[in-house]
């Protein structure tokens, strides 16, 4: 069989829908909204991020390249990023 697993993170970038329930998206509109960010539990959950345009480019580039059959790949940014650290960038 010809068959490829991606595993994606979150996704983040323009028109992503505000209404999700990851902390990430949480922590943004409070960064709007209110005058303070609350953290969910002790800030250090990690996840993994990924821009749409990047995740979008990813999946094209594992269905057409010869390459990739047969592998689970994943799509985000290297690093894995605590909530915590994630909260001190969106104040900044």
């Amino acid at each position: 069989m010809d068959i490829r697993i991606a595993r994606i993170g979150e996704l983040m970038g323009e028109g992503i829908s505000l209404e999700a329930k990851s902390p990430f998206m949480q922590m943004l509109k409070e960064s709007v909204t209110k005058p303070r960010i609350i953290i969910p539990g002790e800030g250090l959950d990690y996840s993994y991020y990924i821009h749409y345009l990047d995740a979008v480019y990813g999946i094209v580039k594992a269905i057409f390249s010869s390459k990739t059959t047969g592998e689970v790949f994943s799509l985000s940014f290297p690093d894995e990023i605590s909530t915590l650290n994630l909260a001190y960038k969106i104040l900044e």
